[in-house]
């Protein structure tokens, strides 16, 4: 992976239609279609830091590839590189640029620290990988189950 760099991240997706039948279509057709069962009741949330362990792995590769101390690198690669890690590759520049507005300050842009960027990072790679897909399902599950549908948030905003 190494040798490939940056732009060859992951390669593990989904399989829908293949031979085990396991996902006949693809999860967000069968949602939005309404296909879903109709008799749950679910409870679901997120947590504040929950993308933390996932950062853990882009800073191994980062570290590996000698880019994690890279000023330049961290100012202008850094949050599409954490999109495209975590499963997003836009290239209209819309989400980062709203990353950019939304999670880092100006000075924390400037400074390309990785350490002083990793709050932000840790975001992304939150919303991208579990609370996106936490919210969309209790979405759906609200809209079509005759069951309730609860949503929790942990976001202590205290010293620990």
């Amino acid at each position: 992976m190494m040798n490939q760099g940056v732009n060859n991240i992951g390669g593990c997706g989904m399989v829908v239609g293949g031979p085990s039948g396991f996902l006949p279509a693809d999860p967000i057709h069968v949602m939005r279609s309404g296909q879903v069962r109709k008799d749950v009741r679910v409870m679901a949330g997120a947590t504040k830091h929950d993308g933390t362990f996932m950062v853990t792995g882009l800073y191994d590769i980062l570290a590996a590839m000698e880019l994690i101390n890279s000023k330049q690198s961290n100012q202008y690669d850094l949050i599409d590189t954490a999109n495209r890690m975590f499963g997003i590759d836009e290239h209209s520049g819309a989400l980062a640029g709203y990353e950019i507005e939304s999670l880092f300050t100006e000075q924390q842009l400037e400074s390309g620290n990785f350490t002083q960027l990793m709050a932000g990072v840790i975001d992304i790679a939150g919303t991208i990988v579990i609370k996106a897909s936490v919210l969309r399902d209790v979405q759906n599950n609200a809209r079509y189950s005759e069951k309730e549908t609860y949503l929790y948030s942990f976001d202590y905003q205290g010293e620990h």
